[in-house]
C-alpha cells in the first residue's frame, strides 16, 4: 500500500483529502491545501489523511459530501451491523482529531486504515478559543494545530498493523508498538513549534506578519524556558501547583491517556529524551525501529536505557540544580533547518 513511505507531492499526489460542508468558506480549503503540502515537504506525504470540516449549526443538505464520505469510512457500527445514519448529532458525537478509520475492518485482504481530523466551523475559525477578530492568530494556531495532528499520522503510519499506542488495541496492547502517551503527545509538540519557526514565513496568509505577531500565539511549547524552569519549580516544591507537586515521579501511569496524573511535566520528558539524544532520534530514529522493536525497543537501541532507567533519569534531571536554571544546550529543537539535524525524507520505511 505504500502506507509508511514517503513522498514529496501535493495533497493529490500523497493520496490526502479534504472534505467539507457546503457551507464551510474555501478560504479553509485552501489554507489546509497550502498547509498540508509544506508539510509533505518536510515531514514527507503519507497516505490516507483525511481532514473533515463540518458546521454542527448548519443543514443536513450542507453536510452531504461530509455523510457520503463519513459512511464510506465508517460503514459499520461498533456492533458490526451497517451504519448509515448519518446526522449532524452524530458528527458533534463523533467529533476527533486524530481519530482513525478502517473500512475493511483490519482483515489482512481488505484492511485500508485511515486517520480522519473531524473538527467544527467553529473550531475552525476560532481554534482554542482564539478571538476571531484577530485572524492572524487563529490562523497560526491552526497551522500549528494541523502540523500537531498530521505528525500524529506520520507517527501512527510506520507503526503499521501494529497499531501505535495502548489505546490501539485495549484488549491486547502487548501486540502494539506500545508509543506512551507523553512521547506521542511532546514529540507532536516539539515538531509543530520548529517546523512553524522555519516555515511560518513560506504561508500566504502570514506574508504581512511582523515577527512579534507571528509568534504572538502558540498552542503549547515544552521546550520554551518558562515552561522548562516552570515544571522545575514545581517538582523541587516552590510553585504553586495542586497536581505537579514534589510527590509526582514519571512512571508507568504517563503511557496511557486513561492514567495520566494530569502533570503536564510528563510531556517534557520528549524534550529531555532529546536533549540526551537528538531529535533525529526523538523524531525519526525511533519510529522507524519501533514497528521491529516496540516503543521501548527502540528507546533502549538509541538511549542505552531501559524504561524504568530513563523514567529514573528524568526524574532525577527534574529535581537536580536551581529551578530557576535555564534550560542546557540541547534542550529545544536546533535553530537551523530541520533537514540538516532531522531528515524525515530519509526514513527507512519497514517494507524497504
Amino acid at each position: 500500500m505504500g502506507f509508511n513511505v514517503p513522498i514529496v507531492g501535493s495533497v493529490h499526489e500523497a493520496k490526502q483529502e479534504y472534505v467539507a460542508s457546503l457551507d464551510i468558506p474555501e478560504k479553509y480549503r485552501q489554507r489546509f491545501i497550502e498547509v498540508q503540502e509544506n508539510l509533505n515537504s518536510v515531514l514527507g506525504g503519507y497516505p490516507n489523511y483525511i481532514y473533515v470540516a463540518y458546521n454542527r449549526n448548519g443543514t443536513e443538505e450542507d453536510a452531504k459530501p461530509v455523510f457520503e464520505r463519513m459512511a464510506q469510512l465508517y460503514p459499520i457500527d461498533n456492533n458490526g451491523k451497517p451504519f448509515k445514519d448519518w446526522t449532524i448529532a452524530e458528527l458533534i458525537n463523533r467529533q476527533s482529531c486524530l481519530g482513525g478509520a478502517d473500512p475493511g475492518r483490519g482483515d489482512p485482504s481488505t484492511t485500508n486504515p485511515y486517520s480522519v481530523c473531524l473538527e467544527d466551523l467553529d473550531f475552525i475559525e476560532s481554534p482554542f478559543g482564539v478571538e476571531i477578530e484577530h485572524p492572524y492568530r487563529s490562523d497560526i494556531r491552526m497551522i500549528l494545530h494541523l502540523g500537531h495532528e498530521y505528525f500524529h499520522h506520520y507517527q501512527r503510519v510506520h507503526a503499521l498493523d501494529r497499531g501505535l499506542d495502548y489505546q490501539a488495541d485495549r484488549s491486547n496492547p502487548e501486540t502494539t508498538v506500545q508509543a506512551p502517551t507523553w512521547w506521542t503527545e511532546g514529540a507532536a509538540v516539539t515538531f509543530q513549534n520548529a517546523w512553524y519557526k522555519e516555515n511560518w514565513q513560506s504561508f500566504a496568509l502570514l506574508k504581512d506578519l511582523t515577527l512579534e505577531q507571528a509568534f504572538s500565539a502558540s498552542i503549547a511549547n515544552e521546550t520554551n524556558p518558562r515552561v522548562y524552569k516552570e515544571h522545575r519549580t514545581n517538582i523541587m516544591g516552590y510553585g504553586d501547583s495542586k497536581v505537579c507537586t514534589p510527590d509526582w515521579y514519571m512512571s508507568s501511569l504517563d503511557e496511557t491517556y486513561d492514567t495520566l496524573s494530569g502533570c503536564s511535566t510528563a510531556f517534557m520528558a520528549a524534550a529531555y529524551l532529546g536533549y540526551i539524544t537528538s531529535y533525529k532520534t526523538v523524531w525519526i530514529d525511533i519510529p522507524q525501529d519501533y514497528y521491529d522493536l516496540g516503543f521501548w525497543g527502540a528507546l533502549e537501541k538509541h538511549a542505552g536505557m531501559s524504561k524504568q532507567e530513563f523514567y529514573d533519569s528524568y526524574n532525577e534531571f527534574l529535581r537536580t540544580g536551581d529551578p530557576d536554571d535555564e534550560p542546557p544546550d540541547g534542550w529545544a529543537p536546533p535553530e537551523n533547518y530541520i533537514s540538516e539535524y532531522a531528515e524525515f525524507l530519509k526514513i527507512v520505511p519497514e517494507s524497504d
